[in-house]
């Protein structure tokens, strides 16, 4: 969800961090310079903003620097609140085909045990 609010559809990677260190206090401008995107297997904004918030203890900096860094990434960029919307109703209809599934699988497990009735009750 940050990486829908802090960032515009076309930001790249190396965009974002530059972004997100210019609006960090340190130590986490520290830990976000000295990690190694190829060790950590960091390719999106997303996967920094994972990794930054689940390495908080390793990296020794408070999680609400994060959080802050979000926030004034925010309000300098300026994202406007359509487009915030419009990129969270997309990512929230990518997970609409596990609805369906679901309603699928219950509907053949109906069957099935109708079927299985019948056939009980002609025996």
């Amino acid at each position: 969800m940050f990486v829908i609010i802090s960032t515009m559809p076309d930001t790249r990677y190396e965009q974002f961090i530059t972004s997100l260190i210019e609006n960090s206090e340190e130590p986490l401008v520290t830990s976000i310079k000295s990690t190694d995107i190829n060790k950590e297997k960091l390719k999106s904004p997303k996967d920094m903003l994972v990794y930054l918030i689940t390495s908080k203890d390793q990296l020794k900096y408070p999680e609400e620097s994060v959080f802050k860094a979000i926030a004034k990434l925010i309000a300098k960029e300026n994202i406007p609140a359509g487009t915030i919307k419009s990129q969270q109703i997309a990512s929230e209809g990518n997970r609409l085909w596990i609805l369906w599934v679901i309603i699928g699988a219950a509907i053949a497990l109906f069957f099935i045990i109708f079927t299985r009735r019948k056939k009980k009750e002609k025996k």
